[in-house]
């Protein structure tokens, strides 16, 4: 072999292992879990918890107060935990906004209010509740309407069909998810779906100090 061929040859395989090193360090730095349950980066040091609520004003008293309460605790630990929300201003959305944290939005442009500076903004709502799905790394889960359960339906679905493994967290102030968690306890029980919701990694929390206990498992390890 001659000696310009044994340099292209080194070349090429200096070339090789610098494209492989590359992609290993992709895969790790975005893809790999710190948590099995979760999809953390490995160079943060915070999570992302997307929570979905009510965007409606006219819902009972107890209801703000509650979520109230809940982002209260989370300011606590605002040094581990970005928070990500629909980017509303109506309803329990409106406590979200109050974080003192890290507030991350993704928002429907009809929806945009020029008071507030939305991180993205979404023609459609395909993609703005891709963005909140994506970004989170864990969910919670407040009373709500329509949107509010079309939201966790999806965080649900994909649990199922094994496209993420993220924990999803039901606040069941005043036992509001209590007919959902039963009608689908039913659907499992009947063979309709696969997993029960605790097998989708669900979990579920009366109260505002439960649910801040368990997200503290879930910074543990950052």
């Amino acid at each position: 072999m001659s000696k310009n061929k044994k340099n292209i040859n080194t070349i090429f395989i200096i070339i090789l292992i610098v494209v492989i090193i590359t992609a290993v360090y992709y895969i790790k730095t975005n893809y790999f879990n710190l948590n099995s349950n979760l999809n953390f980066n490995l160079n943060s040091n915070k999570i992302n918890i997307t929570i979905f609520a009510a965007s409606r004003d006219n819902i009972n008293k107890e209801y703000f107060k509650k979520s109230e309460e809940l982002i209260s605790k989370l300011n606590e630990i605002k040094n581990k935990v970005n928070v990500v929300y629909g980017g509303s201003n109506g309803g329990l959305m409106r406590e979200i906004s109050k974080y003192k944290g890290n507030l991350i939005s993704s928002n429907l442009k009809q929806f945009v209010n020029p008071s507030m500076n939305d991180d993205y903004v979404f023609d459609n709502i395909y993609d703005r509740q891709q963005k909140l799905v994506d970004l989170g790394d864990a969910y919670i889960i407040l009373p709500g309407g329509y949107g509010t359960h079309y939201e966790l339906l999806q965080v649900l679905t994909l649990n199922d069909i094994g496209k993420n493994k993220k924990p999803i967290i039901f606040y069941n102030i005043n036992h509001f998810f209590d007919k959902f968690i039963n009608y689908f306890e039913d659907l499992s029980t009947k063979g309709f779906t696969d997993h029960n919701l605790k097998e989708l990694n669900s979990h579920f929390f009366d109260n505002s100090d439960e649910v801040i206990q368990y997200i503290k498992t879930l910074t543990s390890n950052l």
